[in-house]
């Protein structure tokens, strides 16, 4: 079935449009495992949630106002 689906893919990339490609197929029932739970609109939110991409730059920036703030404060003392 993968294979299947790779190659239609391929297919409607270089061949047209979808409606075109797919057309044998576009109308199946959805596939339902028999083997794994339904996962959560949570559990699928979780999944495409941003990530840190740069590991510590929220603290780092935090830190950066909360020392920019302090210098303002100390020279208007």
């Amino acid at each position: 079935m993968e294979q299947d689906i790779i190659e239609y893919t391929m297919h409607a990339a270089c061949n047209g449009t979808a409606e075109e490609s797919y057309g044998d197929i576009i109308n199946m029932a959805h596939h339902v495992s028999e083997t794994r739970p339904h996962m959560t609109m949570e559990g699928r939110a979780a999944q495409f949630a941003s990530f840190a991409a740069l590991k510590g730059y929220d603290r780092a920036i935090k830190d950066a106002d909360e020392e920019a703030v302090t210098a303002v404060k100390d020279e208007y003392r």
